[in-house]
């Protein structure tokens, strides 16, 4: 008796061993796979697994562009390729909606999240089945042999990964010859003209002036401008960092949302990838951090980058945001007392609830949220919960956007451009309204002015306005943005001629022609100085360039999408010695990457007093 449950123990263990090791497979070749012909971006051409055999490692992830947790995720994965030069990352999207097979919709998202490495559209999910990849994100990573290395889903261990590329790759090298370079790419950011805007995922007013603030999340930046389009300010160098202080200095990095307090005149920023909330003051010229969601004690995070909110508002002079649970959190950023509204799931909810993306919050603190996986749209009154009941015909696909007018909420989906209206306080879809023109491409987000909705076109990187009465769409275009921002206390400005056509891989000559005033001249006893987006500081002294012209190079290292330039010009007047006065300035000039660039690209600085 004793030997046969021993027998049978063993057989037992002989199964759970085999199972376990036909899991992973670490002999399986997968030499004999091809890829699908169409829909690769980031790259010239198509692939062919036998292309990186004995060449790199490969890193399949699997992912789709609309899913919170993909997103968060991916990150690691922009790390983890920029740490190996041996590895290649093959992103393969799992397209879900009809929209996310669109090659232009999908190309668009690929430069809004600034993926540098090649992307596959897996349009009949081929490339997931045969690796087996049931739930996204996952990740399939193949040695240099194409034998499975390792295999995941869910959340990525990055160091754990990382440990395992760096066997492989190291293993492999020992027993071949050296594994070359990984291919080149052709990145889809930079096949993108310019544009004023990068991917603008916020836009909020000021009901009373008829102000409006767009956040620039591509170049991190704050636009101020007029409901006209009259730029008037703007927060962030358009470096990504985390700088706070003088509006033209501090860095953002990808600020997502914005929430405006017009008894405070102050601007509230969603920093996300620094997972803070910042504060801008425009009448001081000056960004400081209000809340951080790493280090705050008063809201500890359980996981920061999941627990940083993807939306906030500003009512009845608190602010307001969601974490992960989907609890309303309150804070009062005068006094910073903070506290939350528990809201009530009940059992036919909770399967719904799994990530907030959107929401929206009127005078009476009732509030309107959307969630995610699959979207759904909850009206809460007091901390009661409700889910709003959609025709199936018409049910939303991925609402990024909600807000409060006029007693009513409305929700943009990403996808479909439909604008859902809904009472709160009866829980009703009272309306659907189709928006139908092409312009609009993965709107983002939504603010009223009058009978206008300004829609943050994030994909398409413009802001287009919406009538509700005729139901027309008109584009929204920004004046002076390219101009020199008045610097608090001064009205002077000066105009920028052209754009700056920089080379991908060498250095460009700039020459910069300042054009003083009427009979002033730049005073060369004084420190005159610019300082570009390195913060390398050229010093040009008169004596020795009687143009009023200074001469600087330009590195493609040193840029991202426009050359950011500020720095002091002191002038005198020619034949009035203590006629002088300092000009402080800071301008943007913008830049587009070729090839066929001037030996010196010439600009001219009109600078009137």
């Amino acid at each position: 008796m004793t030997n046969k449950r021993i027998n049978l123990v063993l057989v037992i263990l002989f199964l759970v061993f085999t199972f376990n090791a036909t899991a992973q497979n670490p002999t399986k070749d997968y030499s004999s796979f091809r890829f699908p012909r169409t829909q690769w971006h980031n790259v010239d051409s198509a692939y062919t697994i036998s292309q990186f055999k004995n060449n790199t490692a490969i890193l399949f992830y699997f992912w789709n562009n609309n899913d919170p947790k993909s997103l968060s995720e991916l990150e690691k994965i922009k790390r983890i390729e920029k740490n190996f030069d041996k590895l290649t990352v093959l992103a393969v999207h799992q397209p879900e909606f009809p929209i996310e097979r669109d090659s232009v919709f999908l190309r668009k998202s690929i430069a809004k999240l600034n993926i540098q490495f090649p992307v596959i559209n897996d349009l009949n999910h081929t490339i997931s089945q045969y690796f087996e990849a049931d739930f996204y994100p996952s990740i399939i990573l193949l040695s240099p042999s194409l034998k499975l290395a390792s295999k995941g889903n869910e959340t990525i261990n990055e160091l754990e990964i990382s440990n395992i590329i760096q066997n492989a790759i190291r293993d492999h090298e020992v027993n071949h010859r050296s594994l070359w370079p990984h291919p080149t790419y052709s990145f889809e950011k930079n096949q993108e003209t310019y544009s004023l805007l990068s991917h603008p995922q916020a836009i909020c007013s000021d009901a009373t002036s008829g102000n409006l603030y767009i956040s620039d999340t591509g170049h991190n930046r704050i636009i101020f401008c007029k409901k006209d389009g009259q730029v008037i300010n703007f927060a962030g160098n358009g470096k990504r960092g985390y700088i706070d202080g003088d509006i033209l200095q501090v860095e953002f990095n990808s600020p997502i949302d914005l929430a405006y307090d017009n008894m405070g005149d102050i601007l509230y920023v969603l920093d996300y990838n620094n997972h803070v909330i910042r504060s801008v003051n425009f009448n001081e010229s000056k960004v400081t951090t209000l809340f951080d969601f790493s280090k705050n004690s008063i809201a500890p995070a359980i996981n920061t980058a999941l627990n940083t909110p993807k939306a906030i508002k500003f009512s009845n002079g608190n602010l307001y945001w969601h974490d992960y649970l989907l609890n309303l959190n309150i804070l009062d950023p005068t006094t910073m007392e903070y506290s939350q509204v528990i809201v009530k799931k009940d059992s036919a909810n909770q399967s719904t609830l799994k990530s907030s993306i959107s929401f929206a919050i009127n005078s009476k603190n009732n509030y309107l949220y959307n969630t995610q996986n699959p979207s759904n749209i909850f009206s809460v009154i007091g901390a009661t919960n409700t889910k709003v009941i959609f025709p199936d015909s018409l049910s939303p696909q991925s609402i990024r956007s909600c807000e409060a007018n006029n007693n009513k909420y409305y929700s943009l989906d990403y996808y479909s451009n439909k604008l859902y209206v809904i009472d709160p306080e009866y829980v009703t879809l009272t309306d659907i309204i189709e928006i139908n023109d092409t312009s609009i491409i993965g709107p983002n987000d939504l603010t009223f002015i009058d009978n206008n909705i300004y829609i943050a076109n994030t994909l398409n990187n413009t802001i287009e306005i919406f009538n509700l009465d005729n139901q027309n769409i008109t584009p929204f275009t920004l004046t002076n943005l390219n101009r020199l921002f008045p610097i608090p206390g001064q009205k002077e400005r000066a105009s920028i001629i052209d754009t700056i056509i920089i080379h991908p891989t060498r250095q460009t000559n700039i020459e910069l022609n300042i054009i003083p005033p009427p009979n002033y001249a730049v005073y060369s006893d004084a420190e005159n100085y610019i300082m570009c987006n390195d913060r390398t500081e050229v010093i040009f002294d008169n004596k020795n360039n009687l143009s009023n012209s200074i001469k600087m190079s330009v590195f493609p290292k040193d840029i991202k999408h426009t050359l950011n330039l500020s720095g002091t010009i002191h002038y005198c007047h020619v034949k009035k010695p203590n006629d002088c006065y300092r000009k402080e300035y800071g301008f943007i000039l913008p830049i587009k990457i070729s090839k066929k660039t001037e030996s010196t690209k010439k600009v001219i600085l009109n600078i009137n007093r």
